[in-house]
């Protein structure tokens, strides 16, 4: 059975990495496909319908407005963590114009729950002014089997790679060098009659907390399988980490430090 299972996730995530691969990302032909795969795939848990539901998100924001996106694919309990600190994305994005120009992004890695309740997906991205950055997106699994964002942040580099020449730049892709897969992990179901082993102190992994400004919070899926923890320090800077059940022992899933602000050159 876990046989079938990885190589059903194989095969969808191929089919939406191919798609990535000539354009900005799926097409509604391939989300159908997809779609259509999973129905006959063994599990709930599949990362491919994150790989889904991250491209929808994106396609959506280019047709009808960035922030318009946010609030559609967000729950209303949503957190949004910006370089100024985390704050409730409903209020936040309330109001909130869209941007004449939307960013553009790509999922490179998405780890889900046993229970398919909890996923998180890392990607990069391309904001409107060229910058490229990373981010990480926490998605909680809706009564209507659909996913919505709980916890949302990103960056850009701090420093920028250098700037590709001229002639590689196709002017429809995000590129980022290393990155030619979506990697996709499914953590494992406990045992009946095997205790799970103890699960790391989430707040170690993340760093010290401790300081005047530090504020982090923690979360976990309903099963246990699949954990998070975010950290906002005193001079911007953040961390977010997730570990994940697999082979009977706790495995790092994510581990991103995140910049702070990126301040102007003085040259």
């Amino acid at each position: 059975m876990m046989h079938l299972r990885q190589t059903a996730i194989i095969v969808a995530l191929a089919l939406a990495v191919g798609a990535c691969a000539s354009s900005r990302g799926p097409s509604r032909a391939v989300l159908k496909q997809i779609d259509q795969y999973l129905e006959n795939a063994p599990g709930k848990a599949q990362p491919s319908k994150i790989v889904a539901t991250e491209a929808s998100f994106e396609q959506m924001a280019v047709r009808e407005g960035q922030w318009s996106a946010f609030r559609e694919f967000s729950s209303p309990d949503a957190i949004i963590h910006l370089p100024s600190g985390p704050t409730d994305a409903a209020a936040w994005l309330s109001g909130r114009r869209d941007p004449a120009e939307t960013i553009r992004w790509n999922v490179r890695g998405v780890w889900i729950s046993c229970d398919a309740r909890l996923a998180i997906s890392r990607g990069r991205l391309e904001e409107a002014d060229g910058k490229v950055g990373t981010f990480v997106t926490v998605w909680r699994l809706q009564e209507s089997g659909d996913y919505r964002w709980i916890y949302s942040t990103s960056a850009p580099d701090n420093p920028q790679p250098e700037p590709l020449p001229e002639d590689t730049r196709t002017g429809d892709v995000i590129v980022v060098e290393g990155l030619d897969r979506v990697q996709g992990r499914v953590a494992d179901c406990a045992r009946a009659g095997t205790a799970a082993p103890p699960a790391p102190e989430l707040a170690t992994l993340a760093g010290a907390v401790s300081g005047a400004g530090a504020v982090s919070g923690q979360a976990a899926s309903p099963d246990g399988t699949l954990r998070w923890r975010w950290v906002h320090r005193a001079d911007d800077t953040r961390r977010v980490v997730a570990s994940y059940l697999a082979d009977g022992q706790w495995r790092m899933a994510i581990d991103q430090p995140i910049p702070g602000r990126i301040t102007p050159s003085s040259d």
